[in-house]
Parts: C-alpha cells; structure tokens; sequence
C-alpha cells in the first residue's frame, strides 16, 4: 500500500515548501517585521518559508509560499500593509498616554479643594 504524503504546514523551510510540488512565488519585504507577518499568516492558513538576504544593508526578507495560497496571500499582505502603515503613522506609546491623564489627573484634583471648602462653609454657617 501506498501511504499518502504528509506535507508541513505553515511556517517551514524552502525545502519543505519545494517538495510539496506547488509551484512557489515569492514577495519581498523590507520590513523586518516579521514577527507582525507570521500572525498574519497563521490567521490566513498560508504555507509560506521566509529567507532572510544578507547582502543587502538592511537585510531583506523574501516570503516564499505555494502559488495556489495566492488569494489568501493577497488578502493577508493587505492586512500586514494595513498594520505597517499604522505603526508608520505612530501610535502613541501607552507611557505617553499615561503621563498625559496623569498631568491632567493631578490638574483636576487641585483646582475642587479651595471651591470645596469655600461651598463646604456656607452650608454650614445656614
């Protein structure tokens, strides 16, 4: 009996990805956000090996994956685009923002005190 083939799925090598017979395409990223990119793929079920070119200053990563995981590919790829661009544009950092409502925490707690006791004293002196 023959037993049928089992092939590596999701992230693997170049050679894993070149025995399953698919045909391979490949896309290049300058982003060393790779971490950000294997999320993505995993969402999408994409089989893909990433390879990282060492000639280049920075270095340039070429995703390789199946040519029929092509639809999927372009819909994660807009997605990692999409995320790219947001961190591109600058999120501020959760420290940023905390310092911010702690200034104006710190405004508003001064600014009640001196009303307080002055409305404080009028209710009592009726």
């Amino acid at each position: 009996m023959h037993k049928p083939q089992q092939y590596a799925t999701g992230k693997q090598t170049l050679k894993q990805l070149m025995a399953q017979n698919a045909g391979a395409t490949n896309i290049e990223l300058d982003s060393s956000d790779t971490k950000e990119f294997n999320r993505i793929a995993r969402k999408y079920h994409i089989d893909y090996a990433i390879k990282k070119d060492r000639s280049c200053n920075p270095p340039k990563y070429l995703v390789f994956f199946k040519s029929r995981d092509q639809e999927m590919m372009t819909m994660a790829f807009q997605e990692f685009v999409k995320k790219c661009r947001e961190k591109e544009n600058g999120r501020p950092s959760f420290r940023k923002r905390l310092m911010k409502y702690a200034d104006l925490s710190r405004d508003v707690n001064k600014k009640p005190d001196r009303d307080r006791t002055h409305e404080l004293d009028k209710e009592q002196s009726r």
